[in-house]
């Protein structure tokens, strides 16, 4: 193991590895399995179409923000300090998320007029309303993840994401393939939502069967409405960052065209902030719970594993997709959208740094300061509104880029730094430059060689494997990684 790392006292355990490899295996998988509709609809849609479907799924993505974290972002926190709240929290807590759901789904559906009318564009206000209807269902998924993630019944929520992804991802791709274009998606998004919905009731019922409850919980409903007055703006702060540049791009340029490469790039680089949500789902109980039994020195170990866990994964991301980005475009999408590289680069790195920016955020929230997170997140906006709106209006497509990527960064930077005086941990520099190192050599090939059509699959696989026998090389990862990881998975 590396020094670093050691440093932190506590060990590796199991559980923490099995959250991480559930959680974010279920969001790779999502992600896998919903770049589908992306390779299907950049073939079969027109560009303005195509462009108005990523459009429309990154406003709806946002309006599932406060769905995901109206009272129900509150339940990890105190599920996590004492598993036998379960009964209340699904009683009281359950039938007061049902109403800041039905809201929530009121407000979209009233302003789905004039989303389209700011964004200049008729044909967006249909697919808005069909996205709306995606918000109830919404709702039942997120409710059942957070509580089975505070439980630690990692399985069963990755299972939900699961369930999700591949019913969207087929019943979209099918209704586009029949002719329904951007509604066709978005109906397929709802009915992904809906399987979701369904399974998650019968796993927390089925959780609940196995748990120890105990009276009312008294300050259960106190806790949700201060948890969540900090919460939900923080978190919908953290989703307007990750897409200002996409909408200021579709508000101040007017090139169809351009708009559908800059939405490919958009679109894929979304990777990084999809695998970091299920490493901060599982810290964020993981950390809780050690400062509520007074073991600061495992939260120490939480917060820096998770940044290791960070550099190991979204360096190679970023540096291998700048090496394969044409190949990886033309393929996923079809070859006039191999233009879209070069966006894809900056908009990978971009979102690299959104993902640490909200693991800062999480963590934040998992030591009791979620008004340290909210500060640190409306600073961030607050930053990034006017120099991206900016370069936007002066350089088009590849200011936006640029500005996403500045603004982004030194948000993360700021919320590493806020983590730090929280838990002082001691931040794993030496893994950071191994992971760099590795990540540097591995995608020396692609940068030497252009790859195209499945070719660029085959040379991603080879940097992919130079660089983790690179890891191994530097002893970035030794013999107790893999016994983590594999017990991980294999424990019951």
């Amino acid at each position: 193991m590396p020094q670093d790392a050691k440093t932190n006292a506590a060990p590796r355990h199991a559980p923490a590895a099995r959250g991480v490899i559930f959680l974010s295996s279920a969001e790779l998988t999502a992600l896998a399995l919903g770049s589908a509709i992306h390779m299907v609809g950049a073939r079969m849609l027109d560009a303005g179409s195509y462009a108005r479907l990523v459009l429309a799924i990154s406003i709806a993505a946002w309006f599932k923000i406060p769905v995901a974290n109206a009272i129900v972002s509150s339940f990890p926190k105190i599920l996590s300090e004492d598993h036998s709240r379960l009964g209340d929290v699904l009683r009281r807590g359950g039938r007061a998320y049902a109403l800041a759901v039905a809201a929530i789904f009121a407000v979209f559906l009233a302003s789905s007029p004039a989303i389209s009318g700011i964004f200049g564009d008729r044909a967006l206000l249909p697919v808005l309303l069909v996205a709306a209807c995606e918000v109830p269902f919404a709702g039942g998924l997120s409710f059942s993840r957070n509580v089975l993630t505070a439980i630690r019944r990692y399985a069963s929520a990755s299972a939900i994401l699961f369930t999700y992804a591949l019913v969207r991802t087929t019943a979209a791709v099918l209704l586009i393939v029949a002719g329904f274009g951007t509604l066709g998606a978005m109906t397929g998004q709802a009915a992904g939502a809906a399987a979701a919905a369904i399974l998650g009731t019968f796993l927390v019922l089925a959780a609940r069967a196995g748990t120890e409850a105990t009276d009312e919980y008294p300050e259960l409903m106190r806790r949700s409405a201060a948890w969540s007055a900090l919460a939900l703006p923080t978190s919908m702060a953290i989703a307007t960052i990750a897409g200002l540049d996409l909408w200021f791009a579709k508000c101040l340029t007017s090139d169809p065209t351009g708009l559908a490469l800059y939405g490919a790039a958009f679109a894929l680089s979304r990777i990084s902030i999809v695998s970091a949500g299920g490493l901060s789902a599982s810290v964020f109980p993981r950390v809780s719970s050690a400062l509520a039994q007074d073991d600061a020195a495992r939260a120490r170990s939480v917060a820096a594993e998770s940044l290791r866990l960070l550099a190991l994964m979204f360096l190679p991301a970023v540096l291998l997709t700048a090496a394969a980005a044409p190949g990886i475009c033309a393929l996923v999408f079809s070859p006039p959208y191999s233009a879209a590289a070069p966006y894809l680069v900056i908009l990978m790195a971009a979102a690299a740094a959104t993902s640490t920016l909200a693991l800062a955020v999480s963590l934040l929230g998992a030591t009791n300061r979620p008004g340290r997170a909210l500060v640190l997140a409306v600073s961030t906006l607050a930053a990034a509104t006017p120099v991206t709106f900016f370069a936007t209006r002066s350089f088009g497509l590849t200011g936006a880029a640029f500005a996403a990527l500045a603004s982004q960064s030194v948000g993360a930077v700021a919320g590493i730094l806020a983590v730090r005086r929280e838990l002082p941990f001691r931040v794993p520099v030496l893994s950071f430059l191994r992971a760099a190192a590795a990540a540097s050599c591995a995608a020396a090939p692609g940068f030497a060689i252009s790859a195209t059509g499945f070719a660029a699959v085959v040379e991603l696989a080879v940097m992919s494997a130079i660089y983790l026998f690179l890891l191994v090389a530097l002893g970035e990862l030794r013999r107790e990684d893999a016994a983590s990881f594999f017990s991980a998975i294999f424990r019951k």
